[in-house]
């Protein structure tokens, strides 16, 4: 599984950045406060679990030529995004993961809506994105059980060393599509409750 490759590249570390700073440089309020309320939710309840991992780079080329020769540069894609995107394809080409741009993830039974991701590893074992992403992002990829892992990352320059993800993995499946099939059910309003008080009513 191409996950496993890279999880063996990532190093943990601990946290230094707040949700709170990853969504406001994401501009993930873009979808909406809902989409915002909803991830909270799922985090507080650790239905979804977030992580801080660092990618070290080996490829210190940074120009758009050299990138626009392997990778086709999308329409509504900055120039910085299509470096930062094209430098994080090549470093996991490095890792013999293939990958692909600007794709659908996610089960459309049971949420639906379009969300596409910037990389996707061809097994989609996991999925990243790069600098502005709605909240939606986050979770809806997640609920394709094959997907094991969402990255983000903010855009990032050619002189820094290491490629900093914020990591969001599901801590059980069953609960969180439970959940996720909720929201999209109605537009209920969601209020923290304790893991295992949400273990219980799953389990009634």
């Amino acid at each position: 599984m191409e996950s496993d490759i890279l999880m063996k590249k990532l190093t943990k570390r601990e946290t230094t950045v707040s949700l709170e700073n990853i969504l406001d440089n994401s501009k993930a309020d873009s979808g909406g406060d809902r989409d915002i309320h909803f991830l909270d939710f799922l985090l507080d309840n650790k239905l979804i679990l977030q992580e801080e991992v660092i990618l070290k780079r080996t490829i210190r080329d940074f120009k758009e030529d050299i990138f626009g020769e392997k990778y086709k540069k999308a329409n509504y894609e900055s120039t910085r995004h299509f470096l930062c995107r094209a430098l994080i394809q090549d470093e996991l080409a490095l890792l013999d993961i293939t990958t692909s741009s600007s794709t659908e993830v996610g089960n459309m039974y049971i949420l639906r809506s379009s969300s596409n991701y910037d990389i996707v590893a061809n097994d989609l074992s996991f999925i990243a994105d790069i600098g502005l992403t709605p909240a939606r992002n986050f979770f809806k990829g997640l609920t394709d059980i094959r997907v094991k892992y969402y990255l983000i990352t903010t855009y990032f320059d050619d002189y820094m060393d290491d490629i900093v993800f914020t990591l969001f993995k599901r801590s059980n499946d069953t609960l969180f599509i439970d959940a996720v099939k909720d929201y999209e059910e109605g537009y209920k309003l969601y209020t923290p409750v304790s893991q295992e008080s949400f273990n219980n009513n799953a389990e009634i």
